[in-house]
């Protein structure tokens, strides 16, 4: 399951704001358990269509790609990118160390490769195939202000952290609110039972499958 981009009390908030024709009994915290099914299957659905992880849990995970040779690993392939941190690399169970720039032996990523998912691995002895893994943290996060203090992110990353989340976000609700006006136009929000259901592209507004669009993994 995708972590959670938009929450119930946001969907509530912009139903409230939106629909004056929903009695405001309706919308109470009651109301939170349809809603926060909404909430989950809305984010499974844009993180499913963007093939990527969109939000960063907070901590490193494990990815697993195979060596090619190219003296690159491209995160990007599996979806896991932007790359807010990371914390080890290593191929076929031995450590790779890090590098001091991106000419000397070992692994290396600067700010432009993290947002791609890129990671440069020099001089290490390996064979095609062998199993890479690396613990990094990937997505966007909320916490891109304490990363940057911290100097593990630019400024500029942070800015494309905080923008990428927002526009996300809105998309989110909109798509949320979308999803409730055109299921269950004018019904309880306690009552609805198919407001989980799964749905397509076809069945959203063009606004949200244009942020959609920029978000879609990256292909090569």
């Amino acid at each position: 399951m995708a972590e959670l981009l938009v929450t119930a009390a946001q969907i509530r908030a912009a139903l409230a704001r939106e629909r004056t024709d929903i009695d405001a009994g309706m919308l109470d915290t009651a109301s939170d358990g349809p809603l926060a099914d909404l909430a989950a299957v809305v984010s499974a659905f844009i993180e499913g269509a963007c093939d990527r992880v969109l939000v960063d849990i907070g901590t490193a995970q494990t990815w697993e790609l195979e060596w090619d040779g190219s003296g690159y690993l491209d995160l990007h392939e599996i979806g896991a990118y932007p790359l807010t941190a990371i914390t080890s690399v290593s191929i076929d169970g031995t450590a790779v160390d890090e590098a001091d720039d991106h000419l000397s032996s070992g692994w290396w990523s600067n700010a432009h490769e993290r947002a791609m998912g890129r990671i440069r691995v020099n001089g290490q002895s390996a064979n095609l195939g062998d199993v890479v893994e690396v613990v990094a943290r990937a997505g966007y996060t909320d916490d891109a202000a304490t990363l940057r203090t911290a100097g593990t992110i630019t400024y500029q990353e942070q800015r494309a952290h905080e923008t990428a989340l927002r526009e996300l976000q809105t998309m989110a609700v909109d798509l949320a609110v979308y999803r409730f006006n055109h299921v269950v136009p004018g019904a309880d929000v306690i009552e609805i039972g198919d407001l989980s259901m799964s749905f397509t592209e076809r069945d959203i507004p063009r606004r949200v499958k244009a942020v959609l669009d920029r978000y879609r993994r990256l292909t090569f």
